[in-house]
This record gives structure tokens, sequence and C-alpha cells, in this order.
């Protein structure tokens, strides 16, 4: 009986670790992150960051009303610290190898992820 208490001890400190190791790695490279989440969500297509932000915005909403886990898109916004799509338009801005920036419409500058191959 005491090995398997040592052993659920034991088992208890890894998953804690590995946990912790989750938490570092997902905020090492929040810009990568960030970057695979708006290419999966996008799809290569044009958007627009506030379009995109509300978007995010009203899924992690909806997440949290049902119950659900935060939808990755929210999750690595927050994670690389962005909080408004003015600061997504922004982000967007900073990274011309990882975003193309396309036309101005009224709602703002249209975006698009470069596929990683073109980066």
């Amino acid at each position: 009986m005491a090995k398997a208490n040592e052993i659920a001890v034991i088992i208890a400190r890894l998953d804690r670790i590995e946990a912790t190791l989750a938490s570092i790695i997902a905020k090492s490279e929040p810009g990568d992150r960030l970057r695979d989440a708006i290419e999966a969500e996008t799809g290569g297509d044009w958007f627009l960051s506030g379009e995109l932000f509300r978007m995010a915005s009203a899924e992690a909403d909806a997440a949290a009303a049902t119950g659900n886990p935060a939808p990755e898109l929210s999750e690595a916004l927050a994670a690389a610290g962005v909080v408004s799509s003015h600061g997504l338009g922004a982000w967007l801005g900073k990274r011309p190898d990882a975003f193309e920036r396309g036309g101005i419409e009224r709602g703002g500058v249209q975006w698009r992820a470069v596929p990683r191959g073109e980066a």
C-alpha cells in the first residue's frame, strides 16, 4: 500500500511538471502561436484585424458561457498580449515576413497570412 501511495505522489508530481513545462513552452513563442492560430482560422484568406478580433472575442464569450475551453485564437491573442483590434493590426504590421498587407477598405487594412514556405 505504501508503494502505491509513493507512486501516486510521483505521478502527481510529474503531472505538475508537465503542466508547468507546457505553460512555459506556450508562453515562450506567443508570436508563432498567434501566427499559427490566425493562419488556421483564416485559411489563408484575406481578413481585417477588427473582424478577426471580434470573431475571436465572440467565440471566447460563447465558450465561457457554455463551459467549454477557450478557442486557440483567443488564447493565442491573450498570450501575445493583444487586447484590441487596433493592437492586432499593429502586431500584424510588425511582421511583414509572416503577414501580407493588402488593400485598405472602410473597415481597415486587409491582411493575409503568408504560407510558411513563402515566408
